[in-house]
C-alpha cells in the first residue's frame, strides 16, 4: 500500500538539502539565456521597426508598408520564427536535461543509486515520452486494458459512421451519439489508466541500466492495484503547489511591481481601458501600473517555476519508493515459511 503522507511529505523535502540551489540556478540561467538571445534575434530582425518608433510613432506604420510592399517583412518573420525555433528546441533539450536532473536528486535523497548520467541520455527520455504517449493512446501494455482500449476506439469509429448516416434515419443520429459519448469517455478512461500505470518509467529509466520498454513494462508491474493512490498523490501534491505557488506570485509580483513601476513609462490610460483590465483583477490608471504589474507577475512566476518542478520530481520518486516498499512486502511476506501446525 502507498503511504500517501510520506509521498506528499517527501514532495517537499527538498529544501532540506542545499543542492536544490543548484537546480533553481540553472533554470533561471536558462530561462535568461533564452530570454537574451530571443531579443537579440528580436532587435536583429526587427531593430530598425523599433528605431524608427522610437525617432517618431508614426514612422513606423511607413516603414513596415514599404517593408510589406517589398516583401521584406515576410521575409524577415519567416526567418525570425526559423531561428527561435532551433533556439526552443534546444531550450526544450536542456530543460528535459535539468528536469532528470532534478529526478536524480530526488533518487538521491531518498536513498538510491542511480545509473550514471549523460546528455546522451535526454535522447532516451524523449523517446519514452513518445513511446508513453503512443502507448497511452494506441497500446497498452497490459493486454485486457489493451482489449477495452481497441474496442473503445472502434466504437468511435462506428460512432462517426452512423452519424455520416443520420441523414437516413434519427435513429442512427440518436444511436451514434450515444456509442460516441460512451466510447469517447470510455478511451479517456483507458488512457487516464495507462498514463498512471507508466508514471514510473522515467524514474526506472534514470534509476536503473534500462531500455524505455523494460522501464514502461516495470512501471506497469510496480503501479497495479495502486492507481487511485498514485493519483490521489499526484493531485494532493499539484494543488498544493497550484495554492502555493499562487499566494506567492501574487504576493512577490505585487513588490517587484512596486518596484519596477518608477522605470516605467508614465502615461495616463485611457477610462474604458481602465475599465477593461479592472476586469481582469488589473487596477491601474496609467501605464506604468499596468507594465509593473505584469512584469512584476512573470518575473515572480519565472523565480517560484522551479521549485514547483522540484515538488513534481520528489512526488514521482516518492510514489516509486512506496510501490517498491509494497512489492518487497509482498514478497517478503510469499516467502515467509508457514507456520507449524
Amino acid at each position: 500500500m502507498v503511504d500517501i503522507g510520506n509521498v506528499i511529505g517527501f514532495s517537499f523535502s527538498w529544501y532540506k538539502s542545499r543542492e536544490f540551489l543548484k537546480y533553481a540556478l540553472f533554470y533561471w540561467a536558462l530561462f535568461l539565456v533564452l530570454g537574451a538571445a530571443v531579443l537579440a534575434l528580436f532587435l536583429a530582425f526587427f531593430g530598425s521597426y523599433v528605431s524608427a518608433f522610437m525617432a517618431d510613432p508614426g514612422a513606423l506604420l511607413q516603414s513596415i508598408a514599404a517593408d510589406l510592399a517589398s516583401g521584406a517583412f515576410l521575409g524577415k518573420i519567416l526567418a525570425f520564427f526559423a531561428v527561435a525555433f532551433v533556439l526552443f528546441i534546444l531550450f526544450w533539450f536542456a530543460t528535459i536535461y535539468i528536469n532528470a536532473l532534478m529526478t536524480l536528486f530526488a533518487l538521491r535523497t531518498k536513498g538510491f543509486s542511480h545509473a550514471q548520467f549523460h546528455f546522451s541520455k535526454v535522447f532516451g527520455l524523449i523517446g519514452l515520452s513518445i513511446v508513453v504517449m503512443l502507448a497511452a493512446l494506441f497500446y497498452s501494455f497490459d493486454e485486457k486494458i489493451r482489449k477495452w482500449q481497441w474496442l473503445s476506439l472502434a466504437g468511435l469509429v462506428v460512432s462517426i459512421v452512423l452519424l455520416a448516416l443520420s441523414g437516413i434515419s434519427l435513429a442512427f443520429l440518436g444511436l451514434g451519439l450515444l456509442l460516441l459519448v460512451v466510447c469517447f469517455l470510455a478511451y479517456i478512461y483507458f488512457a487516464i489508466v495507462n498514463s498512471l500505470r507508466m508514471a514510473s518509467g522515467s524514474v526506472i529509466f534514470l534509476q536503473a541500466e534500462k531500455g524505455i520498454m523494460a522501464s514502461l513494462k516495470e512501471s506497469f508491474g510496480l503501479t497495479k492495484g495502486h492507481l487511485i493512490e498514485i493519483f490521489v498523490c499526484n493531485l494532493a501534491v499539484g494543488v498544493i503547489v497550484a495554492v502555493v505557488t499562487s499566494l506567492i506570485v501574487a504576493v512577490l509580483g505585487i513588490i517587484i511591481g512596486l518596484i519596477l513601476m518608477p522605470f516605467m513609462p508614465q502615461v495616463a490610460l485611457p477610462a474604458s481601458l481602465q475599465s477593461a483590465l479592472a476586469t481582469e483583477g488589473i487596477l491601474a490608471n496609467n501605464l506604468a501600473l499596468v507594465l509593473g504589474q505584469y512584469l512584476g507577475q512573470q518575473i515572480a512566476s519565472f523565480l517560484i517555476m522551479p521549485f514547483s518542478l522540484l515538488a513534481t520530481a520528489f512526488v514521482a520518486v516518492g510514489i516509486y519508493s512506496e510501490l517498491l516498499k509494497d512489492k518487497n512486502a509482498q514478497a517478503a511476506s510469499t516467502a515467509a515459511p508457514s507456520p507449524p501446525v
